[in-house]
C-alpha cells in the first residue's frame, strides 16, 4: 500500500484476520490518504476509518465506504450542483459535488463522493424527472473493487455469490 499511497514509514499491524491498524508519518499524510479514498488491495475494498484510542476495535463499522460516482446523461440545462447532489442522495450521505466544466475532457455532466452502505446492492442509475418528461441517468463508480454483477453487491465476483448462485454447466 506504500507504493499506492506514495507514502514511506507506514506502520501497519494487524489486529484479527480482516482488520489491521495503520500509522501514518504525519496528519497530513493520513488525511491524504482518507481523502483519496476507496483503496483496494489484491482487488478487494480496504474501508479505512479514523480510529480514536479509547474506543475499542470492536466497536467501529465498517460498511460504510466513500466513492465517487460519475452520472451520465444529465442534459446541460440541468447540469447544476442541486440536481447531482439530488442524485447522489438517492446512493447515500453525499460529501462533496463536482461538476465538470465547459473545457473539460469527458464534459459529461460531473461527478459525486457518496458515503454508500456497502451491505446493499450498488445503484446503475435513477430516474431523473425533467418537468414532464423522466429521463434515465447512469451511474459509474469510480474505482471499483470486487463487484458481483448478480446481486449487485461488493465484496465478492458472480462466481462466488450466494444470493444467487451463479449457474455452472457440467
Amino acid at each position: 500500500m506504500t507504493k499506492a499511497w506514495k507514502v514511506e514509514g507506514v506502520i501497519c499491524s494487524q489486529k484479527e484476520p480482516g482488520l489491521f491498524t495503520f500509522i501514518f508519518p504525519t496528519e497530513e499524510e493520513k488525511h491524504r490518504i482518507l481523502r483519496n479514498s476507496p483503496w483496494s488491495y489484491s482487488t478487494n475494498l480496504l474501508v479505512l476509518q479514523q480510529c480514536l484510542p479509547e474506543i475499542p476495535e470492536h466497536c467501529y463499522e465498517f460498511s460504510k465506504a466513500a466513492f465517487w460516482i460519475r452520472i451520465g446523461g444529465v442534459p446541460p440545462g440541468w447540469r447544476i450542483e442541486k440536481v447531482f447532489n439530488d442524485l447522489g442522495k438517492r446512493l447515500g450521505k453525499v460529501i462533496e459535488v463536482q461538476l465538470d466544466s465547459i473545457n473539460h475532457a469527458q464534459n459529461k455532466g460531473g461527478r459525486v463522493r457518496v458515503e454508500i452502505d456497502l451491505t446493499l446492492p450498488l445503484k446503475a442509475g435513477a430516474v431523473l424527472d425533467i418537468g414532464n418528461k423522466c429521463l434515465w441517468v447512469e451511474f459509474k463508480y469510480e474505482r471499483l473493487p470486487h463487484y458481483c454483477f448478480s446481486c449487485g453487491k461488493i465484496g465478492h465476483y458472480a462466481t462466488d455469490c450466494l444470493e444467487f448462485p451463479y449457474a455452472t454447466s457440467p
